[in-house]
């Protein structure tokens, strides 16, 4: 089975009550967190970072841990939260595969966000009550009970 590399980033505001940004994808119509797809030119923090960016215009980089230069051959790049590998299901003739999923945890201000209308129909700060009555995938509970 094809796999994919993919990132997923939780988005947690600093201030009380304590939100996540989940969007409701179209697609799937189900909430989740911004991520998407590396690119071959990426490594998976880059594609968090752009990921981020395209789809709630909030920019990451300043809140993540910074890629240490080994030398001229290494970059130390800072490792996520956590590692899925996900089974993606037959859609519309194309085939099941799977994600690799490496998922970044980042803690932010509070802050305004834009979001794509052609992936998502809404996007929202959310606290954790207001997510257990949204459609969601089960894996999201367990990132959000580890890190609320």
């Amino acid at each position: 089975m094809i796999k994919h590399h993919t990132t997923t980033v939780l988005l947690f505001s600093h201030e009380e009550p304590t939100r996540v940004l989940l969007g409701l994808h179209k697609k799937l119509q189900v909430w989740l967190p911004p991520g998407g797809h590396c690119k071959e030119t990426e490594n998976p923090l880059e594609t968090a970072i752009r990921e981020t960016l395209e789809e709630c215009g909030i920019n990451i980089s300043p809140y993540l841990p910074k890629v240490q230069r080994i030398d001229e051959y290494a970059d130390r790049i800072p490792n996520q939260q956590y590692f899925f590998e996900e089974l993606i299901p037959e859609y519309e003739g194309k085939p099941a595969h799977k994600h690799l999923d490496y998922v970044y945890v980042v803690y932010i201000p509070y802050q305004q966000f834009q979001y794509p209308k052609g992936e998502y129909e809404d996007m929202r700060w959310l606290t954790k009550e207001e997510i257990k009555h949204l459609p969601h995938y089960k894996n999201l509970d367990y990132e959000l009970d580890q890190n609320w």
